[in-house]
């Protein structure tokens, strides 16, 4: 900075210039410059000085008496310095975010009023109520962003420098969602009237934190609970008719006040059903066996049941395929009492006692994949005979013609045969006749 004055004779008001004289200013030599008197002064530090002239030299008159009649002259070197500023802050994505730095004098702790101010690049405008310079800023994706005064300039005393810490001094906004990583639950279709778990677990967005005890959240409007152990989320739940059910996380209150949920699976649907279980007695006519048909079909879609077990007088039967699980056996009346048991995952185990009678009238069993079985012999108080357990023909899997079908049968094979011996007599009678 220039410090400059100038000196005049008392008498005549003539400029004390070069030749005249010299002059000092805070004890530095000056130099004639400009037509004045100037010393060249910088300072790194925050400080105030006050300039005067301390000696004059004439060389015309040696006078040495100075009359100083405008005083010192009063230099402050200062900078700007960030009084507050906005908390660090962590918000919904989408969500308008007011970032504010109130700047101050560092010399005296004069407020910034006036002039211009930049955060982050932006041109920021000035609350004249709480004394901060502001913008707005939101982001639509989680992220992570800083922001800090980029450049100041105090028009009032044309104040441009900036505190160095004030400049790493930032505030940092991180826009944020909560996750549904996954939903679980004990079963996807499960008895009616059994009571079961729904799980949900979650985590912030941007760092994968996984919420906790202290978080509050919702499913299908139910408050979860937390399992300390697995971190998820869950609610019970029952149903005493046979229903489908969606659950989803419908609220989150969390520490970190995130609300905005990214649910990217979508929820998880539960069925509350019954099994309906239907029972045949088929004979085979080619093989000669008659088979045990139990087929199981759920109530709520009609869809058919092929991961059950089924046992058939404690025999496991296998799976044909369209829901039905069966056992073939050589000799058994056309009437025959049996003990089924029936396991499915989420359903009590069935056991019941029927009576089967022969019949054909059953659904098409769709053929399954080629297996191999192997034969036993079975013996007990309402059966005696031998137990297929598997067949590698998949001729087996069929159902096979009806009493009255094979009766109808017989009658045109008869007719056939009758038709070819007439014709044969046919042909011999014209042959003998013409010889």
């Amino acid at each position: 900075m220039v410090i400059w004055f100038k000196v005049r004779y008392a008498y005549d008001k003539v400029d004390i210039d070069n030749y005249k004289g010299i002059i000092k200013i805070n004890n530095t030599l000056a130099v004639w410059k400009n037509s004045r008197w100037e010393i060249t002064y910088k300072s790194s530090d925050v400080k105030k000085i006050n300039f005067l002239v301390t000696e004059v030299k004439d060389f015309t008159y040696n006078l040495t008496t100075v009359d100083n009649l405008v005083g010192k002259v009063e230099v402050i070197w200062d900078r700007i310095t960030i009084a507050d500023k906005s908390l660090d802050k962590r918000i919904n994505v989408g969500e308008n975010v007011k970032i504010f730095f109130k700047l101050k004098s560092e010399y005296d702790n004069e407020i910034v009023k006036e002039g211009e101010v930049y955060i982050d690049n932006i041109k920021a405008n000035f609350d004249y109520k709480n004394n901060t310079w502001y913008i707005f800023a939101s982001s639509d994706t989680v992220t992570k962003k800083d922001f800090g005064i980029t450049k100041v300039n105090w028009k009032k005393f044309n104040i441009t420098a900036i505190n160095p810490y004030s400049l790493e001094n930032k505030t940092s906004v991180i826009w944020d969602s909560i996750r549904v990583v996954n939903y679980y639950s004990d079963f996807s279709r499960v008895e009616k009237g059994r009571e079961i778990k729904i799980y949900v677990g979650l985590v912030y967005s941007y760092d994968n934190e996984t919420l906790g005890i202290n978080d509050i959240v919702y499913i299908n409007e139910t408050r979860a609970n937390f399992d300390e152990n697995s971190k998820l989320f869950y609610i019970t739940f029952k149903s005493d008719e046979v229903n489908k059910y969606l659950f989803k996380v419908s609220k989150v209150i969390s520490t970190k006040n995130i609300t905005l949920i990214e649910d990217k699976v979508g929820g998880i649907s539960v069925i509350f059903d019954e099994i309906i279980i239907e029972q045949y007695l088929n004979y085979n006519e080619n093989l000669k066996q008659y088979q045990i048909l139990v087929r199981l079909v759920y109530y709520y879609d009609k869809s058919i049941v092929n991961n059950a077990e089924v046992y058939i007088n404690e025999t496991k039967a296998n799976y044909l395929g369209n829901g039905f699980y069966g056992l073939y056996y050589e000799k058994l009346s056309s009437n025959v009492n049996v003990d089924v048991k029936i396991k499915v995952e989420g359903f009590k185990e069935i056991i019941k006692n029927v009576t089967l009678h022969l019949t054909t009238e059953i659904p098409k069993i769709t053929e399954t994949t080629t297996q191999t079985y192997t034969t036993q012999t079975l013996t007990n108080n309402t059966m005696t005979g031998i137990i297929t357990t598997g067949i590698t023909s998949t001729e087996l899997y069929k159902t096979y013609p009806s009493e009255t079908e094979r009766s109808t049968n017989l009658q045109l094979y008869l007719v056939y045969i009758i038709a070819i011996i007439v014709l044969i007599a046919l042909i011999s009678y014209f042959y003998f006749k013409k010889r």
